[in-house]
């Protein structure tokens, strides 16, 4: 699983444009929408755990690609917040504690440490080129 992360997040790396963070958004979230959550008691233990690992990720890559198109687009009017950056950390580690996407479905999912990791790192390497 430690592979697909970081092949995932390595893609992520390459939002350089507004047009690389527009493809790759969409592209997240068609990933995600073909990772069902209402299949998920069909599968087996190891699939469901590697398919919620999926869905996790291209999520997080999703959230970040999202977020830069809207911090270019505010960047671009002059309209910048100062705790812009304070603001995007504390919705991350909320983001990164699965809370957001599964909890509202009633599932029982806990993010891998290297999966926080990956994030955390990518979350900074983000905020540094903006």
């Amino acid at each position: 699983m430690n592979e697909i992360i970081h092949t995932i997040i390595d893609r992520a790396y390459m939002i350089k444009s507004e047009a690389g963070a527009l493809k790759l958004s969409t592209e997240a979230k068609l990933y995600c929408s073909s990772l069902s959550l209402n299949n998920l008691k069909e599968l087996s233990k190891e699939d469901q755990e590697t398919t919620l690992e999926l869905i996790w990720v291209w999520n997080l890559v999703y959230s970040y690609a999202s977020w830069y198109i809207k911090f270019l687009a505010a960047k671009n009017l002059g309209a910048i917040d100062e705790n812009l950056k304070e603001k995007v950390s504390k919705a991350f580690e909320v983001f990164t504690s699965g809370e957001n996407i599964f909890h509202s479905n009633q599932i029982d999912f806990k993010p891998h440490s290297e999966m926080i990791e990956a994030a955390n790192k990518f979350e900074l390497k983000l905020i540094t080129i903006s």
